[in-house]
């Protein structure tokens, strides 16, 4: 699950332990496999900021300094890497909003402006849109997935175009990804939620249930690709769009098992790639849970790969890659206190 709950936390082991259940978008585009984003917790202001990486893990530098107490966290790469989308809380005024910068960290711009939650961002394949989560502070009549100009700030709920509508008694839609043609959106619907941790309001998602759907960009033909039992989310696509690959159990139930898979665009074909053992101790305040799982991949853009996370037994967190059949896992980025979320571009500065 990439959703955040953007509450302060009173100690960034707190911090790290919520962020584990909430979860960014990310989108892969066809190109040359480039640099790498990622967020990664900054201990000295109590927050998390976004990273970037050459492809083989070097030359990690930091881009963005929100502030004391603040965060930046998920990105997504634009279709030519030239660009970053991304969400903060930055502004100070309790909300989450969408930004934009250079691949490097310069000219780092608000999107979207208005109170409410706006995150998740994700490129349309043309460049032209961004999809993403938001509830334009009316939850939960506004929440769902919509579209937005990309290059047309600041923008307000009048300029968007609603995609879902979250059905009565669910929870909320998040983690949209355009497919590689732009004609759909890939997306993940949460209900059941123990601790709902709605947008930036009180708590973190938790103990939900969820299930992957894709609709159409201009919010027909909505189709549910997983059961609810499986509590899929997090999907991104190959960059040929013969593939969606995703994460199951990344809601701390005991007894499930944290793992990698992919799957058809019809949902068909599911196929397991990780194997780490099920999820067990687990407490309201997440003592003695065993973090030995993986969560949040992405494809490369060569799409010969596939980046995710591993949450170390009783340690921190580390960035594995494998080849799209689960053979081959290796670190790309070693263990540290808590980094996640990552994105793949193709931007190839050094």
């Amino acid at each position: 699950m990439r959703r955040f709950s953007r509450v302060l936390l009173s100690a960034l082991s707190a911090l790290c332990a919520a962020a584990l259940l909430a979860s960014p978008a990310t989108a892969t585009f066809s190109g040359p496999t480039g640099r790498i984003s990622f967020a990664r917790a900054v201990p000295a202001t109590n927050g998390i900021e976004i990273f970037t990486a050459k492809p083989d893990g070097s030359a990690i530098t930091q881009l963005t300094v929100s502030g004391q107490d603040h965060s930046s966290i998920f990105t997504d790469w634009s279709p030519n890497g030239q660009r970053i989308a991304f969400d903060s809380d930055r502004t100070g005024t309790n909300e989450v909003q969408i930004w934009l910068m250079d691949w490097n960290g310069a000219n780092q711009t608000q999107l979207t402006t208005g109170p409410g939650f706006h995150g998740d961002p994700a490129w349309s394949p043309d460049g032209k849109r961004l999809a993403l989560e938001s509830d334009w502070n009316d939850y939960p009549a506004l929440q769902g997935i919509w579209t937005i100009p990309a290059d047309a700030g600041p923008v307000g709920q009048a300029d968007a175009t609603r995609v879902t509508t979250l059905p009565a008694g669910f929870d909320f839609d998040s983690e949209p990804q355009y497919s590689p043609d732009g004609s759909q959106i890939v997306f993940t619907r949460f209900r059941r939620c123990k601790v709902r941790g709605h947008g930036h309001l009180a708590g973190f998602p938790h103990g939900c249930l969820s299930a992957t759907f894709v609709v159409r960009t201009d919010g027909t033909g909505l189709r549910q690709l997983t059961p609810w039992g499986l509590n899929t989310s997090a999907p991104d696509w190959a960059p040929d769009g013969r593939k969606i690959t995703f994460d199951r159990c990344d809601s701390a139930k005991v007894g499930c098992k944290g793992d990698i898979w992919t799957m058809n665009p019809d949902g068909s074909g599911r196929r397991r790639l990780t194997n780490f053992p099920p999820a067990t101790n687990v407490s309201h305040n997440f003592d003695n849970f065993r973090f030995d799982f993986a969560n949040n991949p992405v494809f490369a853009p060569s799409g010969a790969k596939i980046l995710f996370t591993h949450w170390v037994p009783f340690g921190g967190t580390e960035l594995l890659t494998m080849a799209p059949d689960g053979t081959g896992q290796t670190a790309l980025i070693g263990e540290s206190e808590f980094q996640n979320w990552a994105d793949w571009g193709t931007n190839t500065n050094p």
